[in-house]
């Protein structure tokens, strides 16, 4: 199958919106292309479009709406005992939390703030 570098493009472009958690745009852009191939009368391919939106609505449903202002943001999160600590960053896109990040960290520490200085 070929495939246009226009097509192409479109391909990578909504794969990077769904990878950086922009799910809105990248559903509101897949919708004009099922719309489009409609009105052409492509039904085959609007059909196709339309399993894709529907695929990309159920896999963003699982994730957590973390703040309805829609704005990306990290959030950090802290737990320590003695000299052992745990810093978790919670990622936010677009609302939604997208991934996390872990860290393990050892120091002799007597307050919060000096882990996270440190970190």
């Amino acid at each position: 199958m070929d495939v246009s570098i226009e097509d192409y493009q479109e391909l990578v472009d909504q794969v990077r919106l769904f990878l950086e958690g922009r799910d809105r745009e990248l559903i509101s852009k897949v919708k004009k292309v099922m719309e489009s191939a409609s009105r052409e009368l492509n039904f085959e391919k609007a059909a196709v479009v339309r399993d894709q939106i529907r695929a990309i609505e159920k896999t963003v449903e699982k994730q957590t709406v973390v703040s309805s202002k829609m704005r990306d943001q990290d959030i950090i999160g802290l737990s320590h005992s003695g000299k052992e600590a745990e810093v978790v960053i919670l990622l936010v896109r677009g609302g939604s939390m997208v991934g996390t990040r872990s860290y393990s960290i050892r120091g002799a520490w007597e307050h919060s703030r000096e882990i996270l200085e440190a970190f």
